[in-house]
């Protein structure tokens, strides 16, 4: 009798674990989609936008950049709007250009991003942190419109 009630017992304990490992999971899954909003920049206030765009290389192998000066609110709300709450795995070097957010001199933010159909990402420093957010088809048809500019 006694070994069944063991069996019980080790049963019981077992099932436990298991809640408390899904919970745990849970837990710190929805954890680090609130860490990742909570380390967004602060754009809001942004009046004027810089888009840096690598444009290809010259023949002296120099890469050539696109600039291009954003200043309508219509507009930088369209750019502001390409950042996500989903996670990405950041990867070095895998950028096609950059946008720089600016509250009148005062520079608020510094994004890295990708527009590459695999690659697609907004990545950003942010209180000393590195944090990659996922770039939609739709942001990354936004970012492409500027670059066509």
């Amino acid at each position: 009798m006694k070994e069944s009630h063991l069996g019980t017992l080790s049963r019981l304990q077992h099932y436990f674990l298991a809640v408390m490992l899904l919970c745990s999971c849970l837990l710190s899954a929805s954890c680090s989609r609130d860490e990742a909003v909570s380390n967004m920049p602060d754009i809001s206030s942004a009046n004027r936008v810089e888009l840096l765009f690598k444009a290809g290389f010259d023949s002296t192998g120099t890469m050539s950049i696109k600039k291009i000066i954003v200043t309508g609110q219509d507009e930088i709300f369209r750019l502001q709007r390409t950042f996500s709450n989903e996670s990405f795995p950041y990867i070095y070097c895998v950028s096609s250009g950059s946008m720089t957010f600016y509250k009148d001199d005062m520079q608020l933010a510094n994004v890295s991003f990708n527009t590459d159909k695999d690659y697609r990402h907004i990545a950003f420093y942010n209180q000393e942190r590195l944090t990659a957010l996922a770039l939609s088809e739709a942001g990354a048809r936004v970012l492409e419109d500027f670059s066509q500019r």
